[in-house]
C-alpha cells in the first residue's frame, strides 16, 4: 500500500540547502569570418577581466590581422565591456594556450609559433615553444621562443617561488633547445627565470605518444606534471590501456602524472585512468598534498568505478604520493568532456566542459555540444549542473570567479539562438558571466510539499517522491 503524507522542510539561513542553477547576467561572442578559439578567462587581482584566444579572422572584430593566426588577449570590465584588444605574433601561425598573472600585475602568455619576425625573434624549425610576457596594459615586455627543428608546443606554465616560470607543453625535437626524446611527443618541461632565460629543460616519457596538460608548484619547490601517454616505456612504468588491449595493438591513453624535484628530476611517477582511453586536461591545487584533475574518460574499470557514455567528464582527487582519493565519472550516453576545473569560495568546485547528452546526470541539450557547467562537493559529488548554448555547437574550454561571486566561463560557439546573441561566421569566442549562486527560500521559513512513500512499510528499499519543487535542492525530514 502506498501512502501520502505531508512534511514540513525548514530551511537555515546558517547552513545551505538548496543551489539554485545559476543564470547569465551576460554574454557576448567575439570574431570574424574564420575560426576564433577562446582558451582562457580569467579574473586578475585588479577586478578585470582577461581573455586569451587565437584568431584566423583578419575583419569584424579582428581587423588589425597580422598574419596567418594571432594570438589575442583581451581587457574587459566586470560588465563584459572591452577595454582593449591587442594582436600578437608574427607573420606565420601564432598559438597561445595559457595565461598566468605575474606578481607585478603583468601576465605570461604561453603557445606555440612558426614565425621569426613580429613579436618573434627567432624559430629553429616548425613549431617553437613561445613565451611572452605583457605588462597590465597589454605592452609586450620581452618575448622568447624555444625548441628543435621539429614541432614543440607549450601547454601550460606556472609561476614559480622564485618569480620564474615553469612551462609544460610537448615535443617532437631532440636537438636545438630539447635534450632528448624517446620517440613521437614527449612531454618537455622548460624552466624560465623571471626575464625569460632558460634555467633548465628536460623531457619525460616512452616510444609511444605523450600529451602534456597542465603543471602546478607545490612545497619545496617540487612541481606536480599531468599529461597523457600512450607508452609503457622509458619513464613510464605502466598503461592499463596497452595491457588491456595488447592484442589488438591499440596505444591507448591514460592519465599520467609525474612529481619532480625543483631541479626536474623525477621523484614519482603514476598512470591513472582504465582500459579505455583518458584525456587529461587540467590540475587544481587542493593544497601541497591533495590535487585534483579533470579531463574525459571512456573506460569503465580500474580507476573508474561508473560510467555513463561513450566519453565522460572525469574528475579525480590523488595526493602527494600517487594515491587515488576518490575518482567520479559524470555525463549522459552522449560525448561529455570537463576541460577546466576551479574553487568555489563558498566550498567544492565548479567545472566546465561541453556535452552531447540529454540524460544520465545532463537534464538538457540544444543541439549539438552543449557548454556545460557544474558544481561538485569536496568529495567529488555531482551538486548541480546546468547547459548553455544555442542549436549548434558550442564549448566551455575555461572558468574562473570574480570576487563578486560571478562565474565566468569562456569557449567557442558557432550558434545565434538561445543563450547565444551573435556569430560572425565560423567559430567565434564566446564569453559568459553568470549570476552568482544563490539560496533558494533560506530566510528561516517551511514550505508545505507533497511527498509519495512506497512501499511503506518497508525493509530494505525505499522510493521517496517529492512534488512541489521548482529548484534541486537537498531536503532533511526530521
Amino acid at each position: 500500500m502506498t501512502s501520502k503524507i505531508l512534511a514540513l522542510v525548514f530551511f537555515s539561513s546558517l547552513t545551505p540547502i538548496a543551489f539554485c542553477q545559476p543564470d547569465i547576467n551576460w554574454e557576448f561572442s567575439l570574431g570574424g569570418t574564420n575560426t576564433d578559439w577562446a582558451s582562457e578567462i580569467i579574473a586578475s587581482s585588479s577586478g578585470s577581466i582577461f581573455l586569451l584566444g587565437r584568431s584566423s579572422s583578419a575583419d569584424l572584430d579582428f581587423e588589425n590581422t597580422l598574419g596567418g593566426a594571432d594570438a589575442i588577449i583581451t581587457k574587459m570590465d566586470d560588465l563584459g565591456n572591452i577595454e582593449w584588444l591587442k594582436h600578437y605574433g608574427g607573420s606565420g601561425d601564432d598559438s597561445v594556450s595559457d595565461i598566468q598573472e605575474t606578481p607585478d600585475g603583468g601576465f605570461v602568455v604561453v603557445g606555440r609559433s612558426e614565425s621569426n619576425d613580429g613579436d618573434l625573434t627567432s624559430n629553429q624549425g616548425n613549431l617553437d615553444y613561445w613565451i611572452f610576457k605583457v605588462d597590465a596594459n597589454g605592452l609586450v615586455e620581452w618575448s622568447v621562443s624555444y625548441g628543435g627543428s621539429n614541432d614543440d608546443s607549450a601547454r601550460a606554465v606556472c609561476v614559480t617561488s622564485d618569480q620564474g616560470f615553469i612551462i609544460v607543453g610537448d615535443s617532437q625535437s631532440d636537438d636545438g633547445d630539447v635534450s632528448g626524446n624517446y620517440g613521437q611527443d614527449d612531454v618537455w618541461i622548460i624552466k624560465l627565470n623571471a626575464a625569460g632565460d632558460l634555467v633548465w629543460e628536460m623531457h619525460y616519457g616512452g616510444s609511444g605518444g605523450e600529451d602534456a596538460a597542465d603543471v602546478i608548484q607545490i612545497a619545496n619547490g617540487e612541481y606536480i606534471v599531468l599529461s597523457g601517454t600512450e607508452s609503457d616505456d622509458f619513464d613510464v612504468s605502466e598503461n592499463y590501456s596497452i595491457q588491456a588491449n595488447e592484442d589488438e595493438d591499440d596505444d591507448g591513453e591514460d592519465c599520467w602524472v609525474l612529481r619532480l624535484d625543483a631541479t626536474g628530476q623525477i621523484i614519482w611517477e603514476q598512470n591513472f585512468g582504465g582500459s579505455g582511453e583518458e584525456s587529461p586536461e587540467e590540475l587544481l591545487k587542493i593544497d601541497d598534498q591533495k590535487y585534483l584533475i579533470c579531463g574525459r574518460t571512456s573506460s569503465q574499470d580500474i580507476d573508474i568505478t561508473d560510467h555513463n557514455g561513450s566519453n565522460d567528464g572525469w574528475v579525480m582527487q590523488i595526493n602527494d604520493q600517487a594515491e587515488l582519493a576518490w575518482s567520479n565519472s559524470l555525463g549522459g550516453s552522449g560525448s561529455d568532456w570537463i576541460n577546466g576545473i576551479t574553487h568555489d569560495p563558498a566550498g567544492g568546485y565548479f567545472f566546465s566542459g561541453f556535452s552531447k547528452s540529454d540524460d544520465g546526470e545532463v537534464a538538457n541539450n540544444y543541439g549539438g555540444h552543449d557548454a556545460w557547467l557544474g558544481k561538485l562537493s569536496v568529495e567529488g559529488e555531482l551538486l548541480w549542473e546546468k547547459n548553455f548554448g544555442g542549436t549548434h555547437d558550442d564549448r566551455a574550454r575555461s572558468i574562473d570567479i570574480l570576487e563578486s561571486g560571478h562565474i565566468l566561463f569562456t569557449g567557442t560557439s558557432i550558434s545565434s539562438d538561445i543563450d547565444v546573441e551573435s556569430n560572425s561566421g565560423g567559430y567565434d569566442m564566446w564569453v559568459v558571466c553568470l549570476d552568482p549562486l544563490t539560496l533558494d527560500n533560506i530566510s528561516s521559513q517551511s514550505a508545505t510539499i507533497e511527498m509519495v512513500v512506497a512501499p511503506n512499510p518497508a525493509q530494505d528499499n525505499l522510493k521517496i517522491s517529492i512534488y512541489g519543487l521548482n529548484a534541486p535542492m537537498q531536503v532533511r525530514i526530521l
